[in-house]
């Protein structure tokens, strides 16, 4: 017979050392696709800004080169102009066509410095907007400074997922088997063998038992 526990009836030392071994459990999988999709559909929504959901990049979160960038079209919109020049200015149908792709001028990083732009269709009115190259620049650094707020919605997230609160759920509440070091095992509890009400200090089953 072998000696197996549950999280909740592991000792104190080896519990620790479990949540320790375990601690990027909660992020082994695509974690970050629903920030992602949020952040998208905030920037269309908002600005007129269409992100690509196929080329949103960031590494994280622990070195200098670390951060998001993203790809995509920003579409003159209302409250984005508003936004960049201060001051409301509606535009014709014509002038509105105007956009900017936001797209990545490196690969070797994922950080915001990777964003570059360029201008497409029609003139721009710098008659309601003021100088083309300042407000591309702004246009720039709109985008740059949504890609560090994306980033900084990543970075809490994958703080919170690899917590020891979050790690200790997840382990708990997956019913997870843990030999007597502390590892990880295919073994799954049945009730059959310890019935739902009792809390042993440990769990003995046959060897091999799964």
């Amino acid at each position: 017979m072998e000696t197996y526990y549950i999280f909740d009836t592991l000792p104190p030392d080896l519990k620790n050392k479990v949540i320790e071994d375990n601690g990027e459990i909660n992020v082994e999988y695509n974690w970050w696709d629903h920030i992602f999709y949020e952040f998208g559909k905030d920037m269309e929504t908002q600005w007129g800004l269409l992100v690509n959901q196929k080329e949103i990049y960031f590494s994280g979160f622990w070195s200098q080169g670390d951060g998001a960038s993203f790809t995509g079209r920003v579409d003159l919109n209302y409250k984005l102009v508003k936004e960049l020049t201060g001051r409301p200015s509606l535009l014709t149908t014509e002038e509105s066509e105007f956009y900017f792709l936001i797209k990545r001028i490196s690969n070797h990083y994922s950080h915001n410095g990777t964003m570059g732009i360029e201008s497409y269709d029609g003139e721009f009115p710098e008659d309601k907007l003021g100088s083309f190259q300042e407000f591309e620049k702004k246009v720039l650094e709109f985008a740059r400074n949504k890609a560090d707020d994306l980033y900084k919605i990543l970075s809490d997230e994958y703080d919170y997922l690899t917590s020891t609160e979050q790690v200790s759920e997840t382990l708990r509440i997956n019913d997870y088997v843990f030999d007597v070091d502390g590892n990880l095992t295919r073994l799954k509890p049945q009730n059959a063998l310890w019935g739902s009400n009792t809390n042993p200090d440990s769990i003995s089953l046959p060897a091999g038992f799964i």
